[in-house]
C-alpha cells in the first residue's frame, strides 16, 4: 500500500521536472514555418495497425532542415503540402525541431501527471478501505 504513494509521488517528482524542463526549453526556442513533405510509417502493431510520423521540412537562413516530428498518431494529422509552425532551438535547429502542437510538447508531462494521479489516488482509496467494485473479495 504504501509502494503505491512512494510510485505515485515519484512520478509526480518526474511530471513536475519534465514541466519545469518543457517551460524553460519552450521559452528558449525560436518559431518559423515549415513544409509538410510526407510521412513516415513509425511504429506496426501486430494486427497491422501502424502510426504516421510528419515528416517537415523548413529552413534557417539558408540552411534547409528535414525533420520527422516525434509525436505520431494512427492518421495523417497534416495532408502533404501543408505550412506548420516548427519551433526550434536556435543553437541547435537540426538536433531538436517540432511541430507546435499541444500533444507534441506536453505528451509526456501529461502522461506522468496523469499516471501519479492514478498511484496517489489509489493510495488514498485503498486507505480509506475502499473496496474495489470490479474484484470484490
Amino acid at each position: 500500500m504504501i509502494l503505491l504513494l512512494i510510485v505515485g509521488l515519484f512520478v509526480f517528482v518526474l511530471a513536475c521536472i519534465s514541466l519545469i524542463g518543457g517551460l524553460y526549453r519552450y521559452k528558449k526556442m525560436r518559431e518559423t514555418k515549415g513544409v509538410v513533405v510526407g510521412h513516415d510509417s513509425a511504429l506496426r502493431s501486430a494486427k497491422g495497425y501502424s502510426s504516421l510520423a510528419t515528416i517537415v521540412e523548413f529552413a534557417v537562413g539558408d540552411n534547409k532542415i528535414k525533420f520527422v516530428d516525434p509525436a505520431c498518431y494512427p492518421w495523417k494529422r497534416y495532408r502533404q503540402g501543408k505550412e506548420v509552425t516548427v519551433l526550434y532551438l536556435p543553437d541547435a535547429p537540426e538536433d531538436s525541431p517540432r511541430i507546435k502542437s499541444f500533444w507534441g510538447i506536453w505528451s509526456g508531462c501529461v502522461i506522468c501527471f496523469l499516471l501519479s494521479f492514478l498511484f496517489i489516488w489509489s493510495f488514498i482509496a485503498s486507505c480509506l478501505g475502499w473496496k474495489n467494485p470490479i474484484s470484490p473479495e
